[in-house]
């Protein structure tokens, strides 16, 4: 099983990126460039700015024309951007998943699990964290803080 990643925004999306890749690396899934072929497409997007939404949502079109190719692979889209406007992210095609900010951490968990429910970030009462061995594409780690 392939899976690609791609990361917009803040060190805190990297570093949750990161931890995302170290799950699923741990359950078998290789990691591929996100225009490769894969079995699942993961976009951690931002919303700090009107040009960050804009590539978030062209990102999402790539993963669902890979989709199209692809029809048994699945696209999962996380972040801010997520967590903001998930409506106008479910309208841009068959999207498989929208993960809050809060669960995305254990976004290996909610792969086959129909019973997913998304959150409103604001009524979380704690963070969720793992522990990462490694910075994925990065000569330098990062810590969330």
């Amino acid at each position: 099983m392939k899976v690609a990643i791609t990361t917009l925004g803040c060190k805190v999306n990297q570093v949750e990126s990161s931890a995302i890749i170290q799950q699923l690396i741990d359950i078998g899934y290789q990691v591929v460039d996100f225009n490769e072929t894969a079995d699942i497409y993961i976009i951690n997007t931002c919303t700090v700015t009107n040009r960050a939404d804009f590539k978030s949502r062209n990102l999402i079109r790539h993963a669902l024309n890979s989709k199209l190719k692809n029809p048994c692979a699945k696209v999962i889209v996380t972040g801010c951007y997520a967590q903001k406007e998930r409506d106008e992210i479910i309208s841009l095609g068959e999207i498989d998943l929208v993960v809050d900010n809060q669960d995305k951490i254990d976004i290996s968990a909610w792969l086959d699990n129909a019973g997913y429910q998304f959150n409103d970030i604001e009524s979380a009462s704690s963070m969720i964290w793992k522990n990462i061995d490694y910075m994925h594409e990065k000569s330098r780690a990062f810590i969330k803080i």
